[in-house]
């Protein structure tokens, strides 16, 4: 797992903005989904990390969490003596996945960050009118023939976008995510909501949407 680190032209230690880029934990990367804010953020004195995470459906989203969860640990470890950050002054923040992944680094109470920001994220996963369609699709040619028994954590944005819309368009993108059909098994689901995981001490959390 790789991220792209942006400092400020300072020499304070510097707070960190830890950022997970969305595409509906199928596609994108750490380059993607930065240009509108990053330079505010610098020229404020942040320290700005872009950190990639193992998409699905290649890694299931248990799998994920934890990339999420190593990502803040590790700056907590080395930030300061490497990059000179603050390491006690971390905020996470991401969009639609990205702002998922962000409010679920505080579901770990060892590897929470002092902020999140959370940007059109969904909080949890219903099954209300979903039926699963039948997997034998995956079998067909098209989109799914990328997908290898291997690790991916920057994707490629064309060929990943193509392979979510494919799962989407055949109720099949909550099964490539979770590994499991979540119509017939909604109680796994619970783990994976906000409001089940906000526990005291959980992180001041900022959720933005728009109308």
């Amino acid at each position: 797992i790789k991220a792209t680190i942006y400092l400020p032209d300072s020499k304070e230690k510097h707070p960190v903005l830890v950022y997970f880029h969305g595409g509906g934990f199928i596609f994108g990367n750490r380059d993607h989904g930065l240009t509108s804010f990053k330079e505010k953020f610098l020229a404020n004195g942040y320290a700005v990390v872009s950190a990639d995470y193992r998409l699905a459906p290649e890694t299931k989203l248990d799998e994920i969490l934890k990339d999420v969860s190593d990502v803040v640990e590790w700056i907590r470890l080395n930030g300061q003596e490497k990059y000179n950050l603050d390491t006690a002054k971390i905020a996470v923040a991401g969009g639609s996945a990205g702002g998922y992944l962000a409010l679920t680094s505080g579901f770990n109470p060892n590897s929470m960050p002092d902020a999140i920001i959370a940007v059109s994220a969904p909080t949890g996963f219903s099954t209300a009118n979903m039926q699963m369609a039948d997997l034998s699709v995956l079998n067909q040619p098209g989109p799914y023939d990328i997908f290898k028994d291997t690790v991916v954590s920057y994707g490629d944005y064309s060929s990943r976008m193509d392979l979510w819309r494919f799962l989407g368009s055949n109720r099949l993108a909550l099964y490539g995510i979770f590994g499991f059909d979540p119509a017939k098994e909604p109680e796994k689901l619970d783990r994976y909501t906000l409001t089940n995981n906000m526990k005291p001490g959980f992180p001041p959390t900022l959720i933005i949407h728009a109308k």
